[in-house]
Formats: C-alpha cells, structure tokens, sequence
C-alpha cells in the first residue's frame, strides 16, 4: 500500500462508489473534474493497493482581499480496511498542506469532537445539518403562491444573481457557482418576487445510485421554496422513476430561544418529565421543580423552546443545574433532567445547554449520572473522570405480583416523623458525609411519599427507605439504605403496606450499586422471576470531575440520586 496524491479518475470513482453504497454520499464521477479545476488548489490524497483503501479531498479557496480558505471532503476508508490507520495519514497530510490557514469540513455526528479535540476543528455553529430523502415516485406538485416566479438560471442577468450570492455567502463564488450549473443533469432555477428581485434560487442534479441531491437551495421564505421546488422538479425529465430526492439542511430555527429558569417554567418542566418518563422510563412527579428550586442553594432550569408556541408545547431540550452548599466543603454542582425531545435530536440542542450548565460551574466539582452510552463521552468531553468502579442497575417490579413475605421479628420500623431527628440525621451521616438534613427533610414531606425507618433490638437505626408516586402511575423507591438484608425486607415490606392500593401501580423501581449483590435475593422474596425485570444493559454511573464523593454504597439498596445531586441524565 502506498500514500499517493492526484491519482487516477478510476480512483476517484471508487472512493464516491464505496462512501455512496455504505454512507449514501451523494456525487458523480465528474466532481473529480470539477473539484480540480474549479478551486485555486485540489490535492487527493488517497492509500491504494490493488483496489482503493482510503482516501480524502483537500481543495484551497482563494478570493480577493481574503485568506485562502481550505475545505476537506470524501474522507473515506474502505469498510474492509477500517481501523487499521489508513485514514490517519491521509488526513494528516491534507492539514499538513492547510498548515496554520484556516479549513472546513463537514463531521458526522459521532467525528464532530474528535475533529475538534485533536485537529482544531472548534469554530462551529450552534446547529447542526439534517439530512431528508423523499421517494420521488409519491410526489405530488401543490398548489404553489402566484406571488413568486421562476426563470431558468440561464435566462438570468448574471450580476443580479451574483450579488444575491453574496447576500448568502460573503466570498465571491462566481466562477465555482456557474460551473456546478453548467454541469451534466444539473438543473437551476431562480426566483423572483413580483417587483422583479431575487428572492432565491435552487439546484437538483442526477447524483450516483439513480438518485437526485438538492443543492444548493435557498429561498426567502417557505412559499419560495415551494415554488423552486416545484418548478425545478418540473424540469427534470422522468422524475418519478428516481429512487430519492435528498435534501441536506441547517436545523436552526429563528423560533427556538435558551432560557434560564423562565418565568413559566413549570410547564416546560412538566413536558420534559412527561417525555423523558414515555421514552426513557424516568422518575419523576411535577413538584419535583419547586423541590429542586427551592431545596438547593442555587438552581437553573435551562431549556430551548419554541417561541410561536404555548408554554404547554413548547419544549425542546432542557436541563438542570443545582449547587448544594455544606459547612467545610467547597459547593457541588449536580446535572440532571438532561433531556432533548426526540424531533429535535441531532440538532446542537443539547450541547448549547450542556455547556451552559458547565460555563455555571466552572473549577467547581460536579457530579451526574450517565446512561451506558454516554458515560465515555461526560469523561473526554467534559471531564467527569472521576468515579466508583462499579454501575448501577435498575430493577422493574410488577406491583400487583409482590406478596409480602415473612420478615425478621429482629427489626422495627417507625415511621420517620415519629423518629428523633438528630438520631436520623447522625445515620445519615455514615451514609453520606456531606449534610443533607433540609434537603432529605424536603424530600420525606412531599405529596405521596412514604418513608420508615428501622431499628434493631438496642434501638440503632439500621437503615431507612422511601417509596414515591411518580409519573405514569409508577412507584420510586429512593432512597433505599439498609445495614443487611433482613433490614431491607423489613423496610420494603412495612412501606409497602402504608401504600394505598399497592397492587394497582404498574410499576416499582429500583436503582442500586452493581456492589450490592443481595438486591436481586432481596426482591425475589417479594416476588417471583417473572414479576420483576433488571436491566443490566441500560446501566447507569454516577461520575465527578473533581473529586469522587464517597458514599457507603454497601449498604444502598438504592441510590437517592436527587438528594446527592446524583440525578437521573
């Protein structure tokens, strides 16, 4: 194998073949032609054998009293030759070309940070591009506004379509534009109001695979839209019998704003716990918000809404920040809620609000918990490095199949307002060394929430649990400590029954340390294999980025995440 620049046409065609079949990226053979002599620089740079292995385009951008810019494109390995280092020095010689001048490229989801992290790619809008295919063969021409015409891009004074170019992109593109036009199945329309100005324009060209590719495609507003789409599909000879129509676009949107802790937030709030409940499973109850506010030393709620919607559907993405202040300790941050409505995802959302509630905590610690698959990401990215060796499990309890079994007459339990509160907050103490009195008091006294509290034969507390009603007509046991398993059958059982129509919920949740290795015999006395599920693979981790705050999680039955800022992300 060797590195080669400039090669053949038959290597282009490969690379556009391969990323076309396995990636749906959209081009033609001549690209190559154009790429080359269309630009004021064009390197491929490609690993070839007998066949293509990988390969990447680096092209140089010149325009008048301006930097050169480069652009990088069509990285691409073969799938039978990935992870094997081919690409690395492709595109390390495409940036040793670029040396200190400014590039661009195009990152998929899962590349964007690595560009970032490691080449420098960190000027980047807050939005990202979606990608949309449409069967031509279903198509259907609309009526379309008469306020707006269109012309064949050839019948168009040039200097008036070059200086609407402008208003789009503020390099000079003359010279690139009319030879994307001119190229083979290349068809370009633009549009006019009815005083006769430019108000946008659109192109669709036959790409590889029998299909078509929008691009470019702008318009003033979504009627001129209409209106190009439908004329330039007008022009295209048998439509229909192409397999798509592919559209690539930015997801921004001039209605969406950030807000922090808006004036009508619990509605918002109660659209992201009703949301992240249906399609993650999260526990949650809508007072949940006041505790949050009013139960920490600091709270921002921050969310992306639309703004031509009402407060009850207007939600995109949001999450929460608390900082929890204690006598001789540094204040902790905690991140939760963290959660983007499943139309918007993979828009940028997200991380314009993660790394909001970041910027708030600066050098301070804070913690979260990760789901599985994120869990890696929170470390490089943002540096929650420090954590137990161990995840937490989430167990799923069918209510109306438990039966209460016998228990230890060793153990008692009262319930918590019948407890001496300086014995109750000196346990709690051993379970977590920073002060949570007001915040577990807060928690206890909220609507439908049940907690007792156990003793041994001398009177020692020995453990405490908690069991809620939360969204969905679910139960949340949190938190959930006991010194052994006989106190934890004692708890569960004893709580269970101050619980009007136990057996009527759908379900009763658990979320404890992997370390804890009598939880599942502990819920197997209450119920047999097919009344309970765990959930090994949606596993979940509790990470820091200063400091791991140590907790005695031999004794957890379940972790009170909200109480110990470790909240559900």
């Amino acid at each position: 194998m060797k590195l080669v620049v400039n090669p053949s046409q038959e290597v282009f065609n490969q690379l556009i073949d391969l990323s076309a079949a396995t990636h749906g990226w959209s081009h033609q053979p001549y690209d190559y032609k154009f790429y080359s002599e269309n630009f004021d620089g064009y390197w491929l740079v490609a690993v070839v054998d007998k066949e293509k292995v990988a390969g990447g385009c680096l092209a140089r951008w010149d325009a008048p009293n301006s930097l050169p810019l480069y652009s990088i494109g069509l990285f691409y390995t073969n799938e039978k030759y990935r992870g094997q280092g081919h690409g690395k020095p492709i595109f390390q010689k495409m940036m040793d070309i670029v040396g200190d001048a400014n590039c661009v490229l195009t990152a998929a989801v899962d590349m964007s940070q690595k560009y970032a992290d490691v080449f420098g790619f960190t000027e980047m809008p807050s939005y990202w591009h979606m990608e949309a295919e449409v069967k031509p063969g279903k198509v259907k021409i609309p009526e379309v506004s008469g306020e707006y015409t269109t012309k064949n891009w050839k019948d168009v004074d040039e200097s008036l379509l070059d200086t609407y170019d402008k208003t789009i992109c503020p390099r000079d593109r003359k010279k690139i534009m009319r030879t994307w036009f001119e190229q083979d199945q290349v068809y370009t329309r633009v549009a006019f109001d009815s005083n006769q100005k430019i108000v946008g324009y659109c192109t669709i060209r036959v790409v590889n695979l029998n299909r078509l590719c929008a691009a470019p495609f702008y318009a003033e507003n979504e009627e001129v839209a209409a209106r190009l789409l439908a004329d330039v599909i007008g022009n295209i000879p048998d439509f229909q019998k192409f397999e798509n129509l592919v559209f690539w676009y930015p997801s921004i949107n001039k209605s969406m704003e950030i807000l922090i802790n808006p004036p009508d937030s619990q509605p918002i709030f109660d659209q992201l716990i009703q949301q992240a409940a249906e399609t993650h499973g999260w526990a949650h109850q809508p007072y949940d918000l006041k505790y949050y506010s009013e139960g920490f030393h600091g709270y921002w709620f921050i969310v992306v809404v639309d703004k031509e919607k009402d407060s009850t559907n207007n939600f995109i993405a949001g999450g929460a920040l608390a900082r929890w202040d204690a006598p001789n300790s540094p204040p902790l941050y905690g991140i939760g809620l963290f959660y983007t409505n499943e139309k918007y995802r993979g828009q940028g959302h997200g991380k314009l609000i993660f790394q909001k509630m970041m910027d708030i905590v600066g050098d301070d610690n804070c913690v979260l918990v990760s789901a599985f698959n994120m869990s890696q990401k929170y470390a490089d990215v943002f540096g929650f490095e420090k954590m137990p060796s161990y995840w937490h499990y989430g167990a799923n309890v069918k209510p109306g199949m438990v039966k209460i079994p016998e228990v230890s007459g060793e153990y008692t339990t009262k319930n918590w307002k019948d407890v001496d509160e300086n014995l109750l907050d000196a346990y709690d103490l051993t379970i977590c060394p920073r002060d949570r009195k007001k915040i577990m008091r807060t928690w206890f006294e909220q609507d439908q929430v049940y907690t007792r509290v156990a003793f041994d034969s001398n009177q020692q507390i020995v453990g405490y649990c908690t069991i809620r009603v939360i969204n969905l007509n679910r139960l949340a046991v949190a938190p959930f400590y006991a010194e052994n398993e006989g106190v934890a059958a004692r708890l569960l059982a004893d709580v269970i029954q101050e619980i009007p129509d136990f057996e009527k919920f759908e379900s009763l949740l658990f979320l404890y340390p992997a370390i804890n290795e009598k939880m599942e015999s502990l819920i197997n006395r209450f119920v047999g294999p097919d009344g309970y599920s765990i959930g090994y693979s949606t596993k979940k981790r509790t990470q820091f980025t200063k400091k791991l705050i140590e907790s005695r999680d031999d004794v957890v039955a379940l972790k009170h995440q909200d109480a110990e800022k470790r909240y559900e992300n």
